[in-house]
């Protein structure tokens, strides 16, 4: 079986349930009371639970508040159930999704103007392509190390 490690202190694999970090020597962890206090806030729309796990706990860690959602229904309900000023700074999003896929949900989002930066992430580079040509921001190919999401997430907006 594959381990992929991530920077930051964090590793993705098979040993990992869920895809709790790994604490690293000389790492330091968040207090509660620093996690989740920037006002921008991800939408993490992923359907692999170690995945979605990992992410959620990084971005916390790292000050974001963090909204999930399993498939691209549930993106799309979340999003258009909030008014522009409520909705996510950034939607980071899988491409591989059951039911409806990432691009299904590119196209929805474009064809209703909803104007949401999105960041496509995906292991299959034309996958990747055909998100940037329906209207998302950026990609991140998978894997991708944890410094590279925060340099993406901060090029979209989604900083303090």
């Amino acid at each position: 079986m594959t381990e992929w490690q991530l920077t930051g202190g964090y590793v993705l694999g098979p040993s990992r349930r869920l895809g709790r970090p790994r604490p690293v020597a000389g790492v330091r962890r968040p207090l509660r009371s620093e996690r989740c206090t920037r006002r921008r806030s991800v939408l993490v729309v992923e359907d692999e639970p170690a995945i979605r796990a990992l992410l959620v706990e990084f971005l916390c860690g790292e000050g974001y508040q963090v909204e999930v959602a399993r498939d691209g229904h549930e993106a799309l309900q979340l999003l258009y159930e909030r008014g522009p000023l409520q909705r996510p700074g950034v939607v980071l999003l899988d491409m591989m999704l059951p039911t409806m896929d990432g691009l299904d949900v590119l196209q929805d989002l474009k064809a209703h103007g909803v104007g949401v930066p999105v960041v496509a992430m995906s292991a299959s580079h034309e996958a990747l392509i055909k998100a940037l040509a329906a209207g998302a921001r950026a990609i991140l190919p998978k894997p991708f190390d944890l410094d590279r999401l925060l340099w993406t997430l901060e090029r979209q907006g989604a900083t303090a």
